[in-house]
């Protein structure tokens, strides 16, 4: 199991400690605290519950992937710097069709790409 320290809002003291990594089943909920004069204070998160994490990392594959082809290990790099597991960009991918097509240089890299729709306007 790993655990990570963070602070999710920039404006605002309170830490958050989660479970980033685990093979031991569902990652438990998040624990909010601050660290003040008097020690560790635990609190309830202020986290806002309606956006989830797979809508979060949908859209940031459509922003990532709006101009064509990216190599495969920048976007889970850049995902990794906005806090997206790599479970859920998976499942990200899989929901909005990503695809991903090797090069073919003798140690060809893996690209992703958004799925080609059809233009609706296109009558050919």
């Amino acid at each position: 199991m790993v655990w990570a320290v963070d602070q999710p809002d920039p404006n605002n003291n309170q830490k958050r400690l989660k479970v980033i990594k685990s093979n031991l089943g569902l990652l438990p909920d998040p624990i909010g605290f601050l660290i003040t004069s008097k020690g560790i204070e635990y609190q309830p998160l202020n986290e806002k519950k309606s956006t989830r994490q797979i809508d979060l990392a949908k859209e940031f594959l459509c922003d990532v992937l709006s101009s064509g082809s990216v190599l495969a290990s920048e976007v889970v790099s850049l995902a990794e710097q906005k806090n997206i597991t790599k479970r859920t960009l998976d499942s990200a991918k899989q929901e909005l069709g990503v695809t991903s097509n090797k090069s073919k240089e003798v140690n060809g890299v893996w690209f992703w790409s958004l799925p080609i729709t059809p233009d609706p306007n296109n009558d050919e």
